[in-house]
């Protein structure tokens, strides 16, 4: 049976969350989806399996999007009946935040490069082991939204009216927790009145130019320290203004939320706070992940310099089953980490063992994304999905896949893409509007779309299957719908 069939049957008849584009084996072959990590935590223990695959240099991501729903429903239902069950999943998620920032603070490239390699890789892997844990313990934030709240409420507490929800929602999901990229400004700020204008503080910012592909090097990251906060480097003495502003800005912010949620019912008031957790859990994943991929990172760039075998590859690399073999196995795996960079496929299923193959790529290309549009017609013109931020706007498509699309989105076009990321940020400021396949209230282009008041549709499935580059469109925010007009 070909790769894709194993994933495909693994599904059971259920749906695939939508592909993640071009994201590496050193995240996505990591096996964080798998009963290692999951297990305990709900009680539902759906087949969480997860394919990827990789032809003609461009990656896509699949995962079980009933896995996802499952954790939401469950966690939601629990809390219906006991609030404390929320409490406990966020201390579990939580726990694991300050042994990461210890291993981050620690593992230098200075003190790597005074460390052999059998001191280093278990790091790397425990790096992995940490925020994996942490991962599992945030699912129920992952698909969270306003259809999978309603579902619950019908079961749990049919007492609780629809229009009482309805009236709250979009109160309830504008966040009050800082968002990732205010939590780096902070950090930034903070460690620049540590450590100075220095290479210390670059290396302390690696972090924020980490994603689910690579970790950049130092280099650029300072060029992208400059770009955005070259106020600070020139006048260091502003941080503590800077500083002040923001804990006022929160301050009001969370001030505001707790006026207005006094006006609410208890019922409400609950369904409102666990709409404020999933959104904070989902979004704070980010800057913790990002340390933990820095840290094997740096170990990785070692270990691949030992082993004779160029750095670009490591994102070709599965942390556990390879790179925790050390430099001598990563020197005889050379020829296949180079064949990856084209074309690979990966199924890992939930239990049991992975398989990799670069076997009849393009029907297996072919299969997987058939497979996920299968009814779904092409040439529709129009795409519904879910009000991310209102608005209504027309302008010009860009789809974009990955970060090497980056250089070819201008100011004022649409920003059509799967999901967004921390990188997305500098193209989502320019954009008129942001269109993404993923959805949820929790998911990161509904949290910045808001912060940013650019009109915003989620949850789409297949915009960027069916917008091309130069498509005019409307992007009808407040229904959630995207028109082609030409």
């Amino acid at each position: 049976m070909d790769i894709s069939s194993l994933f495909i049957k693994s599904l059971g008849g259920t749906q695939s969350w939508p592909p993640l584009n071009n994201y590496s084996l050193f995240v996505f072959g990591s096996g964080y989806n798998t009963k290692r990590f999951n297990e305990g935590v709900y009680e539902s223990q759906p087949n969480y399996c997860l394919l990827t695959i990789r032809y003609k240099g461009n990656s896509q991501t699949f995962i079980s999007e009933h896995a996802l729903h499952q954790y939401s429903v469950e966690a939601l239902g629990k809390y219906l009946l006991d609030s404390s069950s929320l409490t406990m999943i966020e201390d579990n998620f939580y726990k694991n935040f300050p042994a990461i920032d210890d291993l981050y603070n620690q593992h230098t490239y200075e003190y790597i490069a005074g460390k052999n390699e059998e001191e280093l890789l278990p790091i790397a892997s425990e790096a992995f082991n940490l925020i994996w844990k942490s991962n599992a313990w945030s699912h129920y934030s992952l698909h969270f939204d306003f259809d999978i709240c309603l579902e619950v409420l019908a079961e749990k507490r049919p007492d609780i009216a629809r229009r009482d929800i309805e009236a709250m929602w979009q109160q309830a999901t504008n966040s009050i927790a800082e968002s990732f990229d205010k939590e780096q400004r902070r950090d930034f700020l903070n460690a620049l009145q540590r450590l100075g204008n220095s290479e210390a503080l670059i290396e302390h910012c690696q972090y924020f130019y980490a994603s689910y592909r690579k970790v950049y090097d130092l280099a650029y990251v300072k060029q992208e320290l400059q770009k955005t906060y070259a106020e600070f480097l020139e006048h260091p003495e502003k941080a503590v203004t800077a500083l002040e502003e923001m804990d006022a800005e929160d301050a009001l912010k969370k001030q505001s939320y707790s006026a207005w949620k006094e006006t609410l019912s208890e019922d409400q008031k609950r369904i409102a706070d666990y709409c404020q957790s999933v959104m904070r859990v989902r979004d704070q994943r980010k800057n913790f992940f990002a340390k933990g991929f820095v840290i094997a990172w740096r170990i990785a760039e070692k270990v691949f310099a030992s082993a004779g075998v160029d750095a670009s590859l490591i994102e070709n690399i599965r942390p556990f089953e390879e790179l925790s073999r050390g430099s001598t196995y990563i020197a005889s795996l050379k020829q296949e980490l180079e064949l990856r960079v084209d074309n690979y496929v990966v199924f890992i299923p939930y239990e049991g063992e992975a398989v990799i193959s670069h076997d009849n790529i393009e029907e297996e290309y072919k299969q997987i994304n058939d497979f996920y549009l299968e009814g779904k017609e092409k040439q529709s013109g129009e795409i519904a999905g879910r009000v991310g931020n209102k608005g209504v706007v027309t302008g010009s498509v860009r789809v974009i896949k990955s970060t090497d699309d980056f250089a070819a989105f201008k100011e004022g076009e649409i920003l059509v893409t799967g999901m967004t990321r921390p990188e997305f940020v500098p193209l989502m400021r320019k954009a008129k509007a942001i269109v993404t396949d993923e959805g949820g209230i929790t998911c990161h282009a509904a949290i910045v779309s808001r912060e940013l008041n650019k009109p915003c549709v989620i949850g789409t499935k297949f915009a960027t299957h069916i917008l091309k580059d130069g498509d005019m469109v409307e992007v009808n925010a407040d229904k959630g719908i995207i028109t082609i007009i030409r």
